[in-house]
């Protein structure tokens, strides 16, 4: 459901993040359908403060530098999916599948989309 930009412009989802000093445009499309829990300032906590990520291949086929982290207040993992050329954030959510693999200590869902995947400790953060 395309809520058009209006409904972006009252989520607060502006047309680039800056995180660890880097200034990526946002996609129109997470402009125009954030999903439920995801805010610019959340995308940008997972930017800096991520705890998994790497060069995966999402369901379409698309290939992305994807970042996994936690955000204080939000029940799931969220998933920050930017181009290849660290230019533009494709795409933001909360990844269900990625949690329990986490709490569970499995990496295989992780491994099985992502090459050069980088790890960092959580209890760090």
């Amino acid at each position: 459901m395309s809520h058009g930009c209006g409904y972006a412009a009252r989520q607060g989802l502006p047309d680039s993040i800056t995180a660890g000093g880097k200034t990526r445009t946002v996609s129109r499309h997470l402009q125009e359908n954030p999903h439920p829990g995801i805010t610019a300032e959340r995308i940008e906590h997972i930017l800096d403060n991520w705890v998994v990520r790497g060069n995966c291949v999402d369901s379409t086929g698309s290939r992305t530098i994807t970042y996994w982290g936690f955000v204080t207040g939000l029940p799931r993992m969220v998933r920050v999916a930017v181009s290849l050329d660290d230019e533009r954030i494709v795409t933001a959510y909360q990844d269900r599948t990625a949690a329990a693999n986490w709490n569970r200590g499995s990496r295989d869902y992780f491994l099985g989309r992502c090459r050069d995947l980088e790890e960092q400790n959580a209890s760090d953060l």
